[in-house]
């Protein structure tokens, strides 16, 4: 158990890592389409995703997303395709086209304004951030609830499921008629809530068998164990109490014991 928690905390911590190591390295951005000037390959309402490159990884057939400053204005962020590429040393000069545009952009782009190339397009997702963000207060409240019950709806631990088996296990011995119901009760009482076994449910066949059959649930229920016999070789069971007591049982001994604890 320990080994597997070790394990998905290693995951954990190495898969954080990479993602912080991508978003360094590449510096992802999703850009929401907003004009018809890259259709047919993006329409409006499509996310593009684009990461950062070198200049000299930018080709003809490349789709980039740039910035253009126009004066006494704001800056226009447009992704277009690059149709020609210039350079001069180390210095290079980009020059694009919308799909649908029947001429080039009439200007030089520089690597400074190059945010990033399109590596992927996701169709119609640009609609669903738009409604997202125009509905935050809805989208943050059942967020929140869903989390809320995520944290009261626990997975079933190792010990419940080990229980649920074990009732499984007597609740078809009762169907099959090899024990009643007041056994059942009486035991399902032992495993539900740690009440001591009695005594005289030793004699019972359905109880051996039962008690046979928690020997092999190992690791099932924590309240179960085996141990070494006090007054022969072999192993015994013992079944812990709510109130720190123990019942042992031990196959080749004639009665089983009460320890004190």
């Amino acid at each position: 158990m320990e080994n597997r928690k070790l394990a998905k905390l290693t995951a954990g911590l190495a898969l954080a890592a990479m993602t912080i190591l991508v978003f360094y390295l590449y510096s992802p951005r999703l850009i929401i389409i907003t004009s018809g000037s890259m259709k047919p390959t993006m329409f409006p309402g499509d996310v593009a995703l684009a990461v950062k490159v070198s200049p000299e990884d930018i080709r003809p057939g490349d789709i980039i997303v740039y910035r253009r400053v126009v004066p006494y204005t704001s800056a226009q962020v447009l992704t277009h395709r690059v149709v020609e590429v210039r350079h001069e040393g180390d210095y290079y000069i980009f020059k694009t086209k919308g799909d649908a545009n029947p001429e080039p952009d009439p200007w030089d782009i520089s690597p400074r304004d190059v945010s990033g190339k399109v590596l992927w397009v996701v169709p119609k997702l640009g609609w669903v951030l738009y409604w997202i963000r125009g509905n935050m207060v809805s989208v943050v409240l059942v967020t929140v609830g869903l989390g809320l019950v995520l944290l009261y709806v626990q997975p079933a631990s190792e010990e419940d499921r080990g229980r649920k088996r074990v009732l499984a296990y007597l609740a078809r011995a009762v169907l099959e008629g090899k024990m009643d119901n007041s056994t059942f009760e009486k035991l399902k009482l032992c495993i539900e809530y740690g009440h001591e076994m009695d005594v005289e449910l030793r004699s019972q066949p359905a109880v051996v068998s039962f008690l046979d059959f928690m020997r092999g649930q190992k690791g099932a229920d924590v309240k179960y164990q085996e141990i070494s016999c006090v007054t022969c070789p072999e192993k015994a069971l013992q079944l812990l109490s709510a109130d720190g007591r123990t019942f042992v049982y031990c196959k080749n001994c004639s009665e089983p014991r009460i320890k004190p604890s």
